[in-house]
């Protein structure tokens, strides 16, 4: 990692990447997917309170669930890049960036499952037919929080270990 960090500072350099130019492509993805993740939260939610067949409400849930998911990753992965970019174009490493990446993840996470475990416990009282048919474990929301934080302390730890050689 620190030959490719050392190198990396002139592959930086030809394609002129400067910190503040990083920093509005980062603030740019941060609000982007900000507005998608959270449409994507609401509408998982909103697909739990039409009064429809218990089947078709369910299978929608699940549908706009998955996208949710799909969004939170997607615009993760950009983040924690554009975080590493950055720390390469100041020669430091910025932790600020790494935890708004990380507490990007872990605030939707948290605030949809906190959403969405209450709704679903009313949705299938209501619906009494599909008892525990869709699932939210606070064990998998955990695991993904775990996995979020380490893979940005690790991002920046290596970082930090390049630009230390």
């Amino acid at each position: 990692m620190g030959y490719f960090t050392k190198n990396a500072y002139t592959t930086l350099n030809f394609f002129k990447w400067n910190e503040r130019r990083v920093m509005r492509v980062w603030l740019t993805v941060f609000v982007l997917g900000m507005v998608t993740t959270y449409a994507f939260s609401q509408g998982t939610i909103f697909q739990l309170r039409q009064p429809e067949i218990a089947q078709d409400s369910a299978d929608k849930f699940r549908d706009w669930r998955s996208m949710f998911e799909f969004s939170l990753a997607f615009f993760f992965l950009p983040l924690l890049v554009l975080s590493n970019l950055y720390s390469l174009t100041t020669r430091r490493v910025n932790f600020v960036l790494y935890l708004f990446t990380f507490l990007y993840t872990a605030i939707f996470s948290y605030k949809n499952l906190q959403n969405m475990s209450e709704l679903l416990f009313n949705w299938e009282k209501h619906f009494g037919i599909l008892k525990d048919s869709l699932e939210l474990s606070n064990t998998s929301f955990w695991v993904h929080i775990f996995a979020y934080a380490f893979i940005c302390i690790f991002n920046s730890v290596l970082i930090w270990w390049g630009l230390k050689k």
